[in-house]
């Protein structure tokens, strides 16, 4: 990946103010989850963790949005994800927010 493109290797620690390292972690290991139940390939993880990542060295976000990030970008590289019902995406996401929370962002 160019230089210019990759994240911040410590915008945790200076960009993310309500986002701990642990928080991270327990993001990762749900897309983790997520690609083994819908069988996507790990390209499709790694570009989600890599979006993810680069989107957080920029911006500062809430930890309530975290899953929705997360949701989003997954749900924009993966046709299976696009089609789920707004049900399925709010189950998707074991219940961190509303349907209407997720509608508002498909």
């Amino acid at each position: 990946m160019e230089m210019k493109r990759r994240p911040l290797p410590d915008y945790i620690e200076k960009i993310q103010k309500d986002i701990s390292a642990d928080m991270r972690g327990v993001l990762v290991d749900w897309l983790v989850e997520v690609a083994e139940e819908y069988k996507l390939l790990s390209e499709t993880l790694y570009l989600t963790i890599s979006f993810i990542d680069r989107f957080l060295s920029i911006n500062s976000l809430h930890w309530q949005r975290l899953p929705l990030l997360a949701q989003n970008k997954i749900g924009n590289l993966v046709s299976e994800l696009r089609r789920l019902t707004l049900y399925g995406r709010s189950i998707l996401c074991h219940g961190w927010m509303s349907k209407w929370t997720v509608l508002a962002t498909t």
